[in-house]
């Protein structure tokens, strides 16, 4: 549990990062639909069930 633990809390601070501006998140409100991802190798993979994503500020 102690080693789960520890993982969780390493990934969540190198996850976290202060380098978001208030410009930024004006493009982030609204709605989003995902439909197709690509992966960093360069495959696309397409989503069959989206979930709606609400942002909002």
């Amino acid at each position: 549990m102690k080693k789960f633990s520890l993982l969780f809390l390493t990934l969540l601070l190198i996850s976290c990062h202060p380098n978001v501006k208030k410009e930024d998140l004006a493009k982030l409100n609204g709605y989003w639909e995902i439909k197709q991802v690509e992966m960093a190798n360069g495959e696309k993979k397409t989503i069959k069930s989206t979930k709606l994503l609400i942002i909002l500020n």
